[in-house]
């Protein structure tokens, strides 16, 4: 297994059927880690102190979230699969779909993790996209 020290910048964009775009940025610092059928990448979120992390394989994409705001995803391309978002007040269940993984990360380089997806709350449903940065943090 090759791991390296990361560098995180991450991107995620919302779109509610009203159609009002919400983005969100952010940084962290973390280890990716690759073997020849796993991709591991395990971050800490710089503003909000919360856990990430992240299981690539070559047909799933896992993504666990730990600390005010809790969630464990599972993105299938193609496919729906079901979660629970864990909040102070309380939690919502959501039904993931899937549309489209890119993954570029390399142990050596790093590179990028970009998710397309659709939330459904039962009431209420989102666009999602969410872009995961990597890069060596020797790197300048």
């Amino acid at each position: 297994m090759i791991s390296m020290v990361a560098k995180i910048a991450y991107k995620s964009k919302i779109t509610p059927p009203d159609g009002e775009i919400l983005v969100q940025t952010g940084l962290g610092q973390g280890v990716l880690k690759v073997d020849e059928n796993e991709i591991h990448l395990a971050y800490i979120e710089v503003t909000s102190g919360n856990r990430v992390s992240l299981l690539i394989t070559l047909r799933e994409v896992v993504m666990r979230r730990v600390g005010d705001y809790s969630l464990e995803m599972r993105f299938i391309p193609g496919e729906s699969t079901h979660s629970e978002y864990i909040t102070p007040h309380g939690f919502f269940a959501m039904d993931i779909h899937t549309q489209n993984v890119l993954n570029t990360l390399k142990a050596e380089r790093g590179g990028m993790l970009a998710l397309s997806y659709e939330l459904d709350f039962g009431s209420h449903k989102t666009q999602n996209l969410m872009q995961i940065r990597v890069k060596n943090a020797e790197e300048k």
